[in-house]
Order: structure tokens, then sequence, then C-alpha cells
């Protein structure tokens, strides 16, 4: 049985021409594609990744870990679940790994949104902080 990819993957152009392939077999090859002739396509390489948060679920304080592939502004935001800023962080991120802790003293049990967001990134986690 072949699995279909509903969609293998999608161009976004400056032009605001895209294409994508549909239904597509996993074991078949696409050898060329044909795109507007003034199109500029964006990478898909990573800016961040190895992105942690611990312990989960919390009490006493939160740690982010991540690991920078540039030299850049980011902010990390924590929201409650009715979208109120909880904590705000930002700092210019070197290259490299980075590990930011953070106090929840004054946090009500319940779920929370650490969203870490960066130049063409925004990265969002769950965790739970008890009682």
């Amino acid at each position: 049985m072949k699995l279909l990819l509903s969609t293998l993957f999608c161009l976004s152009l400056l032009s605001g021409y895209s294409q994508t392939i549909k239904d597509t077999p996993l074991d078949s090859t696409v050898s060329t594609i044909d795109t507007a002739p003034d199109a500029t396509l964006f990478s898909v390489e990573p800016k961040v990744n190895s992105v942690s948060i611990y312990p989960n679920p919390a009490s006493a304080y939160l740690v982010l870990n991540f690991e920078n592939h540039q030299e850049e502004n980011v902010s990390i935001m924590i929201y409650d679940l009715h979208g109120r800023i909880m904590h705000e962080y930002s700092f210019n991120a070197t290259i490299g790994s980075h590990h930011k802790t953070f106090p929840l003293k004054g946090f009500d049990k319940g779920y929370y949104l650490l969203q870490l967001k960066g130049t063409g990134y925004k990265i969002t986690k769950q965790f739970l902080v008890k009682g």
C-alpha cells in the first residue's frame, strides 16, 4: 500500500505565486519544478533548534534551553491561557547555546505558554504550573 502525502511541500515566492505538489506517493521522485522567473525561494534551514523547557510540570521556576544559529534579538514571552503576558524578556542572542531560568512566583496553578521569537521564527511550548 502506498501512502500519499496530502502536501509534499509548498514553495512560497515573493511574487505571491506558489506551487504545491499534492498526492505524491512516498516512493516517488520530483525531478523538476517550474516556478515564476523572478521567484525567490526562502530557506527552510532552522534558525534555532533543540528548544526544551523543564521541569514540566513546574512549581518554583522554569528553565528554557535553546541553540541559536545566528546572532539576533530574541524575545521570550510567557502567557496564561487568557492571553495575558505574565513575563517578558528580550536579549541579543549570540550564536550557540542559551540557558534561561524564569521564576514562577505569583503564577497560579494551570497551563501557560512560553513563546520564543526571533527573526523568521516563533516557537511556542506549553507547560503546567502545579501548586
